[in-house]
């Protein structure tokens, strides 16, 4: 499931990176994607482009696998306590928990990414060694509340949708295992009559 995972994340992280500079600051890094991203090389070196990059691959691996590690433990667990399979809204509905309590235990990886990719550009010091350091310094400093500041509009877009897909998913593969279980039949009623 996550072979590639960091292949592609070493692709996308200086496009984010970069992308991430240019809107950043008052008025952004100058230029377009390619004049920014090489004004961020020749300014920062190479690793100015994947800065945050260990926080990045490691949040998006932990959220990955707690995502669907959490929605089976509450389908099951709706299992155990309702003693039925839950309908494909209910899994929904699992599915929009399982995606808040992961962006929950994820956001402060989120935070920190965001401010080891916003430091050094124009107009912001380089105040972190690395992702670690800036984790201590933020909850040092501004409190463990500071990694949550900004975590309703999140939770307000990956909840649903995150919920919507589960949805959608459980209603296609029980409308698929029901047209396979009818054409099944029918092939065994024209097999019996043949």
């Amino acid at each position: 499931m996550y072979r590639g995972h960091a292949a592609t994340l070493a692709k996308i992280a200086p496009a984010s990176a970069v992308q991430f500079a240019m809107m950043s600051v008052a008025g952004g890094v100058p230029g377009n994607l390619w004049q920014a991203g090489v004004g961020i090389a020749r300014t920062q070196g190479l690793g100015g482009l994947y800065r945050g990059f260990g926080a990045t691959l490691f949040s998006d691996s932990l959220g990955s696998a707690l995502g669907f590690t959490l929605y089976e433990a509450y389908t099951r667990l709706w299992r155990k306590l309702q003693g039925s399979d839950a309908s494909p809204q209910v899994r929904g509905l699992l599915g929009a928990a399982s995606a808040a309590t992961v962006m929950t235990l994820t956001m402060p990886m989120e935070v920190v990414r965001r401010r080891l990719q916003a430091q050094g550009v124009p107009g912001r010091p380089v105040l972190y060694r690395g992702a670690l350091h800036c984790a201590r310094c933020i909850a040092r400093k501004e409190g463990t509340g500071a990694f949550y500041v900004a975590a309703l509009p999140g939770y307000l877009k990956a909840a649903p949708s995150i919920g919507g897909m589960y949805f959608l998913y459980e209603l296609m593969m029980r409308r698929f295992s029901a047209l396979e279980a009818s054409q099944a039949a029918h092939a065994a009623d024209a097999g019996a009559n043949w």
